[in-house]
């Protein structure tokens, strides 16, 4: 039987993210790696994205896999999901156009398939979403 309080506080693990890296000639490196996302309600996911379209990855990013970086000793060290990462991390229209995508498929509960017409539809809507907020912000600094 299903039961609804085990949503409370829910954490979907090792939930498929795939977004398009950018390399030359104008082609694309597939990335696949893994998130770990809190979910939330409708009404929570309403409030967070009011203001700012992919303010619930800041919120909802708990940890990620396959990612890494390189440290002050210039060795290469997994990824930990921090506010400083997060921000990194959205530093860069691609991924954050692919973590988005892998967001809203663990709430909405589908399984991610970025070459499906839906995953193509919603990554071309996140990246005019991404072009939108970046007109906004320069217009007001």
């Amino acid at each position: 039987m299903f039961n609804l309080t085990e949503l409370e506080n829910f954490v979907v693990k090792d939930w498929p993210v795939t977004f398009n890296k950018p390399v030359a000639g104008g082609k694309v490196e597939e990335v696949h790696c893994t998130a770990d996302w809190q979910l939330v309600t409708e009404d929570e996911l309403l409030e967070l994205t009011k203001d700012d379209p992919f303010a619930a990855i800041k919120h909802c990013l708990k940890a990620v896999g396959g990612m890494s970086q390189t440290d002050s000793n210039g060795d290469e060290q997994p990824l930990i999901i921090n506010k400083e990462s997060i921000e990194q991390l959205m530093n860069h229209a691609f991924i954050t156009v692919g973590l988005n995508a892998s967001l809203y498929s663990a709430l909405g509960g589908i399984q991610q398939d970025a070459s499906s017409e839906v995953g193509k539809k919603k990554s071309a809507t996140d990246s005019q979403a991404l072009a939108q907020q970046s007109e906004q912000e320069t217009a007001s600094a």
